[in-house]
């Protein structure tokens, strides 16, 4: 059995591994294509196909935002081509998050007739009904004249962007299957739990950036600074970590700093995800965000006794289609 893991962040790459221990699947060819800057556990890949420093998406306009999806492109090409050797494979599965992403698209469609497909959990996009009508039509029209360009099928997709309802994809592994999406579909993606024990009197701030290029740089600062306020209410607080999304325009730094005089702002701006962060140092009690998986991750790989001591908030639009899932993990919910 040929097993091809598309991991473009180290997030995407953790879950993987994780899965490959809970099936005892280490001893099967398991391709993952990644990217420089990701890491990884040599003994359970018998094969790794890099190609690009990163892809991280921090473009600030219109122009860059093109560069990049032709960076993209570009690696994605000599990707395809390192994988041609399984292009006539008869037993082979393709691991992916979604379906919306150039290589995993041509990957799934147009690769090999034989592929099976199993979703792996990325984010939030596994618990709400995210489809092609939730992306812009104009950037996947100039990934589609891009990508033929380049020599590289992709297709509109139907249904969930995730691909789970199509026939050949056998599943989707999450951490809280009855609350996903395609729930007679889902099976327990299965973590460590961890009994952290004391947790540090600080609060860690997940950045969504990518929520700018939605709604604007005026409403986004608006959420912004409201969390900040709600912040700022907690008197005994040294120290603010702020992570922001891999994705999308940079916060300014200087706002945060002038918004969080009394205490200390620590951005952590590096590849490392920041759940690897939280558990192995931050280990803060109280944690903000907006309608992030980064926080269902910490709590899920928490022990039942630590996630009643700490204190998770995150920022809900109030038609928010993802309030169902964070009221039954009891997350406090912020809105304006």
């Amino acid at each position: 059995m040929t097993n091809i893991f598309i991991g473009i962040a180290q997030g995407q790459v953790d879950n993987f591994q994780n899965l490959i221990r809970q099936l005892e699947v280490q001893n099967e060819h398991n391709v993952l294509v990644t990217s420089k800057s990701i890491k990884y556990d040599v003994k359970i890949f018998q094969k790794v196909i890099t190609s690009g420093e990163t892809f991280n998406n921090n473009t600030k306009n219109k122009i860059e935002k093109l560069k990049s999806i032709v960076f993209k492109i570009k690696h994605y090409k000599s990707i395809i081509k390192a994988l041609k050797p399984y292009q006539e494979e008869e037993k082979i599965t393709l691991y992916f998050c979604y379906i919306e992403d150039v290589l995993t698209n041509h990957l799934f469609f147009f690769f090999n007739k034989n592929i099976k497909g199993i979703v792996v959990e990325d984010g939030v996009l596994n618990y709400y009904n995210h489809t092609f009508k939730n992306i812009s039509n104009l950037t996947f029209f100039f990934k589609r004249v891009i990508s033929f360009l380049f020599g590289v099928k992709i297709k509109k997709y139907k249904g969930h962007s995730s691909g789970i309802d199509y026939e050949k994809t056998n599943c989707q592994y999450v951490r809280v299957p009855s609350l996903s999406i395609a729930p007679h579909k889902s099976k327990l993606l299965q973590v460590t739990q961890l009994n952290i024990g004391s947790f540090t009197d600080s609060i860690l701030f997940i950045g969504q950036e990518p929520l700018e290029g939605v709604i604007g740089e005026e409403e986004y600062y608006k959420r912004i600074s409201f969390i900040l306020d709600k912040i700022k209410s907690y008197s005994n607080i040294e120290k603010v970590y702020y992570k922001p999304h891999r994705n999308g325009k940079r916060l300014n730094r200087k706002f945060l700093e002038s918004n969080i005089k009394d205490s200390k702002i620590i951005y952590l701006d590096d590849n490392t995800s920041i759940e690897d962060l939280y558990l192995s140092s931050l280990r803060s009690k109280y944690i903000f965000g907006f309608n992030t998986s980064a926080a269902i991750n910490i709590y899920m790989s928490l022990c039942e006794n630590d996630r009643r001591k700490i204190h998770l908030n995150v920022f809900l639009e109030k038609e928010d289609t993802l309030k169902g899932v964070f009221t039954q993990l009891k997350f406090n919910i912020l809105h304006l």
